[in-house]
Parts: structure tokens; C-alpha cells; sequence
């Protein structure tokens, strides 16, 4: 039963001027829903439904076993961001993570400007600079010795004195390696992504520590982080595997493998799940209209651009000279490409 629109609207709107009065420069975690619905005196239903309409505003963010928390509010004027050549335009994570971004700086009255890794030279070292994507040591470098606000989208290893925002890549192999094990599968693969690459090297070094010592037979298909790997590793699984000996598993670095994947194992007549079971990464937008539907892990960008602005606050508006490391959940969405053996 959905909660009546004049009682929801009523809702959102006492919330909505509670949480602007308390809103600050930070995450600000709001009480549970259980508490909330009993000093409101609603039920837990329509009080769901009322934070849904605050999280579609940006007005809240959601953090996966952490709990519901206000965006932080900032007075910063300008923001630059400059992308890793490596990125293309049509590229999933980048264009969700532009489109997110994009809307809270509009909210926000907040000026963008994005530079090319070549054009760095044009933007203003005192204004916070967003890295987006992996930059090679001569560029960042560069960077670092040019501004003085930095954020990177992106984890980098060895790198102690940048700021970094990033989704928790070895926990999701991790994961996706104990889901396998929970689903009774004995044979797995894993198509992996280019080691130089810290998302598919975390996501691969998660999913083989987690099958350790486990008796389960685990192999590996390597390639880049496209369509075209996930399609010719399908072609590799039909040639050298015979029919006992073929993965009833397989985790594959991101969506777009798995889905070449699964287009190419469905073309030589394997069924998905029932003969073989595929788990990706990203939930783009087509993990859940292809047949069947891609179980896989979802990146929260409502969650990276709160905790963004949070860290934004912290070293430009408040002026703490602090590098910190801020790891994100990803949620395990469970659709049809799984199955129990």
C-alpha cells in the first residue's frame, strides 16, 4: 500500500525543512527509520517513501550498512576536473559519475571546468581539482606540484599525499567469490582486467583470496575491460574446455565483459544460468534489460559525490591539509544470470 500523496507531500516537506536546518558542511547522519517514524508519528511506510523523494533530490544519500545521511551543503564557487586520457566519452563509470556530479553543481550554483590531460596547464592551481580516472606518475606529479586542492576518483596505491574516493574493488571480488561458494559452485573463472588498472587488480586479488583453500577449481581468462573480451572469452571457454571440464561460474571485472560474455556463450547453445552462472560489476543500465538479467555489483554515485563534497569541504572550505583515503560499498544486486547448483 502506497502512502496517500497529500500525507507524503506532508511528510516531505516537515523533513525536508528539518533536515535544511541542520544541514552543514559534512555528512550528517539522520536517525533510523524506525526512530524517525515514531517522533513523526507515521508509519515506516510512508516515512520511506518521503526519504525517497529527499534521496531523489539530493537532498539525502544512502550508505549500504551505514545508514541514511544529509548531503553536506558548501560554499565553494568553482570546481575543475580534469580526465584520464584513457577515458572515453561513452565510458559507464564516467558518465554516471558526470551526470551525478553535474547535477549537484547546478543545484549548488557551483561553476565546472573540465581540462584534458594536455590542457592541464589552462586551469587555476588554486581553485580543488577532481581527478578523474588513472593518470600516469609524470602527469600527477605534475599535478601535485601545480595544485594545491586535490581529489582523485580513483584509487592510486602508492600515492599518500592525494586524496582519494573510490569503490571498495577488493571487497566486490571478494564477495563475488563467497556468493559462488554459497551457490554450491565447484568450477569458476574469472575474466580479469589489466593489472595496471587498481579496480580490476583488487577486484581479482579479492576473488582469489577468497577462494583460498577452498578445494574449489578456480582458472582465469586475462583482457581488457571491454565487450569484445567478454565475447572472445566465451569463444575461448567452448574451444579449450570440454563439456565436464567448463566453468559453472564465472565472474567477469565488469558488466560490458559480462555481456559479451553471455552473448557468446548463448550464441554456441549454453544456457545462462542453468549451465553456467555469470556475476559482473558497474549495474549499468543494460545489466538489467538484457535476458537474463546480469547479477552484478552497483556503484552508488549519489554516495561518491556526498562523500566528494565532505572531503571538498574539509581541505579547501575548512583548509585541512589532510589526505585521506575514503573507501565506498557496493551493493551485491541479485538477478537471473545466477543460480544455486
Amino acid at each position: 500500500m502506497k502512502a496517500k500523496p497529500l500525507l507524503k507531500d506532508n511528510l516531505t516537506e516537515i523533513l525536508r525543512k528539518q533536515l535544511l536546518a541542520i544541514r552543514e558542511d559534512k555528512l550528517i547522519r539522520i536517525s533510523p527509520e524506525r526512530v524517525l517514524a515514531e517522533e513523526l508519528g507515521v508509519s515506516r511506510l510512508s516515512l520511506r517513501a518521503a526519504l525517497k523523494v529527499l534521496i531523489d533530490e539530493g537532498l539525502l544519500i544512502q550508505k549500504q550498512g551505514s545508514g541514511t545521511y544529509i548531503t553536506p551543503i558548501s560554499d565553494i564557487n568553482s570546481i575543475q576536473l580534469i580526465i584520464a586520457p584513457d577515458i572515453k566519452t561513452n565510458d559507464p563509470f564516467f558518465k554516471a559519475f558526470l551526470a551525478e556530479l553535474t547535477t549537484w553543481l547546478s543545484r549548488e550554483s557551483i561553476q565546472l571546468s573540465i581540462y584534458d590531460f594536455d590542457r592541464i596547464n589552462g586551469a587555476s592551481p588554486h581553485i580543488p581539482l577532481i581527478i578523474v580516472g588513472l593518470l600516469n606518475t609524470r602527469i600527477l606529479t605534475k599535478i601535485k606540484n601545480t595544485f594545491k586542492y586535490i581529489i582523485a576518483v580513483q584509487c592510486y596505491p602508492e600515492d599518500e599525499d592525494i586524496s582519494q574516493i573510490y569503490f571498495d574493488d577488493y571487497k566486490i571480488g571478494y564477495m563475488a567469490a563467497k556468493k559462488f561458494l554459497e551457490y554450491n559452485h565447484k568450477r569458476i573463472l574469472h575474466i580479469s582486467g589489466p593489472a595496471k588498472y587498481p579496480s580490476s587488480n583488487y577486484r581479482r586479488k579479492g576473488f582469489f583470496d577468497a577462494l583460498e583453500g577452498s578445494g574449489v577449481i578456480v582458472k582465469e581468462i586475462p583482457g581488457k575491460m571491454n565487450w569484445s573480451c567478454g565475447y572472445n572469452a566465451g569463444k575461448t571457454i567452448i574451444k579449450d574446455f570440454s563439456s565436464n571440464e567448463r566453468p559453472t561460474a564465472i565472474f567477469a571485472a565488469n558488466d560490458w565483459m559480462a555481456i559479451g560474455l553471455i552473448q557468446s556463450l548463448s550464441e554456441e547453445g549454453i544456457k545462462i544460468p542453468q549451465e553456467i552462472s555469470v556475476v559482473g560489476c558497474d549495474d549499468i543500465p543494460l545489466a538489467r534489460e538484457i535476458v537474463p538479467g546480469l547479477t552484478t555489483f552497483r556503484f552508488d554515485f549519489k554516495c561518491l559525490i556526498g562523500e566528494l563534497i565532505s572531503v571538498l569541504n574539509e581541505k579547501y572550505v575548512n583548509k585541512q591539509n589532510i589526505s585521506k583515503k575514503v573507501l565506498l560499498p557496493a551493493p551485491f544486486i541479485k538477478r537471473e544470470s545466477l543460480i544455486k547448483i
